[in-house]
């Protein structure tokens, strides 16, 4: 995915990145978390949040900053720096809308050929979990590396 990104650096030790989204109207502090949800199986969520005046995050703020391709290009970059320390892990990512979610899949759709060879990339619809396929709507995603012994995902 050769798309533009932000500069973002690593905050606390964790694994959370942050950065600055920049347009002429403003400029919008951002966090990229990756959180644990289950041990045993290595399984992260992504979470793209702004940080607000008064400190707080929110994933659920409308920025409008006319720079989705670039917020979400430096969204990917961390996926790739994730895997770089965490190679066995798992990544869930769903849009904190049905809307962003549909944001994730035209990204994943149309880097589709790019991400393939590198990463393992699984779509669910409620329960129903299948490799990622192009035209098929799904309600979130999980991605993991292709050097991740186990190909499959059963449940999340």
């Amino acid at each position: 995915m050769n798309e533009p990104s932000y500069p973002f650096k690593r905050v606390d030790d964790r694994l959370t990145f942050g950065f600055e989204s920049i347009s002429q109207e403003k400029t919008i502090e951002k966090l990229i978390e990756f959180r644990l949800l289950d041990t045993s199986s290595e399984l992260y969520n992504l979470a793209l949040m702004d940080i607000l005046s008064n400190g707080e995050v929110s994933d659920m703020i409308v920025s409008d900053n006319q720079d989705m391709s670039k917020v979400l290009a430096t969204v990917f970059q961390s996926i790739r720096l994730f895997f770089k320390e965490k190679p066995n892990a798992k990544v869930l990512i769903q849009g904190s809308t049905p809307s962003r979610t549909r944001l994730y899949q035209m990204v994943i759709g149309k880097y589709h050929a790019e991400l393939e060879p590198i990463y393992n990339i699984w779509g669910f619809k409620g329960t129903d979990i299948q490799r990622f396929e192009l035209g098929y709507n799904f309600e979130g995603f999980i991605v993991s590396t292709k050097n991740f012994e186990n190909h499959e995902v059963e449940s999340f």
